[in-house]
């Protein structure tokens, strides 16, 4: 049985318009507060190249990690530590510059998002929004950064990364 809400518009002589709630979801309180994890605080592990702080006066701290990929299929994974399962809003701020690439990010394996370019003409503090991920258990995950290509205008392959940022939904 669904719920259903009658309306009857006022001065017409009992017009009615019926509708099922099919769905429906409530949240009370306040939003639930983002997990921010600072790239620079986090283990790293490459398919080679390496990954090394740098300073960007765009980032709140001031400093991020660079990663100096040489190719596709190179690739950085950031070890995480989720305290509570469930589902989460996945994004990563970077600096974007001219020497930047394109890249796909997964976790533990698992694509998340579509492909993410952080190339651009000049240098730009940038949150890129991956969707969502279900964490189906507390405990360390493997955040995967691969490079899938360049723009033909970018001088290298380079990722750079701030923060990661889960936020329950």
């Amino acid at each position: 049985m669904s719920l259903q809400d009658f309306c009857i518009a006022p001065g017409t002589g009992g017009v009615t318009a019926v509708q099922d709630v099919i769905t429906w979801t409530y949240s009370s309180g306040a939003p639930k507060a983002p997990v921010t994890y600072s790239t620079t605080s986090l283990p790293a592990t490459t398919s080679g190249p390496t990954v090394t702080p740098f300073t960007y006066s765009g980032f709140p701290d001031g400093t991020g990690m660079l990663f100096n990929a040489t190719g596709v299929g190179n690739s950085v994974t950031f070890t995480v530590n989720v305290a509570q399962r469930g589902i989460y809003d996945v994004a990563y701020t970077t600096e974007k510059d001219s020497n930047r690439g394109y890249l796909q990010f997964s976790i533990n394996g698992t694509n998340v998002g579509p492909l993410s370019g952080q190339y651009t003409t000049a240098p730009a503090f940038a949150r890129s929004d991956l969707g969502n991920f279900n964490f189906a258990a507390a405990g360390t995950y493997s955040l995967t950064f691969t490079v899938q290509g360049r723009n033909g205008s970018s001088s290298a392959y380079t990722l750079a990364f701030d923060d990661i940022i889960l936020t329950p939904q």
